[in-house]
């Protein structure tokens, strides 16, 4: 099986083992602006994805 990485419309698949700074990077982001979370747990970029999982990559959204 696979871990699946989704941001927006596109989704991913990646092998188990892929760290969390890797898998935003394969979709071209920057993880200083996106949050990232597995489930309901927020992850952090050294977070290894384990087979089944669901990155969820989400745009950090900032104001004034």
């Amino acid at each position: 099986m696979a871990a699946r990485v989704k941001y927006r419309d596109r989704e991913l698949k990646v092998e188990p083992g892929t760290s969390v700074r890797h898998a935003v990077e394969k979709l071209g982001l920057s993880l200083e602006g996106v949050i990232t979370r597995v489930g309901k747990r927020l992850v952090t970029e050294d977070y290894r994805l384990r087979d089944g999982d669901v990155l969820e990559v989400i745009p950090a959204i900032s104001g004034g």
